[in-house]
This record gives C-alpha cells, sequence and structure tokens, in this order.
C-alpha cells in the first residue's frame, strides 16, 4: 500500500500551468509546496489554514470586511500613534523602530 504525501509539491511551471486546479484544490483543504530550482518557495494553503498562520489578517466568514482598526492592529511592525493636542486634531502614525525614531 502507497501513502500519499501530506503536501503535494509542484514545480513553478506546473504550479503555473495548474493553478486553478491548485485554488479548487486549496478550497477543498489541500495545501501545495511550489517549488523552483528544486527548493520549496512558496505554499498554496486553504483559507482556514491562512487563517490560523496570520491571525487577523483574514475576516472571518460571518464577520465580512475588517475594520480599519484591525488591518492597523494586523501590522507585524510595532507602530506609536500619537496625538497633537493642537485644535487641527491631526494624528500622526510613528513606526516605533530604531531607524524611524524621533529626534
Amino acid at each position: 500500500m502507497t501513502t500519499k504525501p501530506l503536501l503535494e509539491t509542484l514545480s513553478l511551471g506546473r504550479a503555473r500551468n495548474q493553478f486553478s486546479a491548485l485554488v479548487s484544490a486549496a478550497e477543498k483543504g489541500t495545501s501545495t509546496v511550489i517549488s523552483k530550482n528544486g527548493q520549496p518557495a512558496a505554499v498554496i494553503v486553504p483559507v482556514d489554514d491562512a487563517r490560523h498562520l496570520y491571525p487577523g489578517l483574514l475576516p472571518q466568514p460571518s464577520e465580512g470586511k475588517p475594520s480599519f482598526a484591525d488591518l492597523l492592529m494586523s501590522i507585524p511592525v510595532p507602530f506609536v500613534v500619537r496625538r497633537r493636542r493642537s485644535t487641527n486634531r491631526r494624528v500622526e502614525f510613528l513606526i516605533d523602530t530604531p531607524e524611524h525614531s524621533d529626534p
């Protein structure tokens, strides 16, 4: 009895020719590894798997579109929101990393 591998691996060229079939397979729960020059380069995964890998990035089926706050909170880079107390109420989004630090 032969066993089927957990993930099917396809070359980039073959995956390009079968892209619609790969998307259909992902909709049915099958993940596929795409290789380039014999090395794994990408994976096509079902949306439910992607939701677990990237929480907050994709809306749940009953949620509809994510809110602006959800999108901001899903950014992998830490950022700080500061509000100036002047009357124009301008909001600045500052990336809190050493290369973007305020003077």
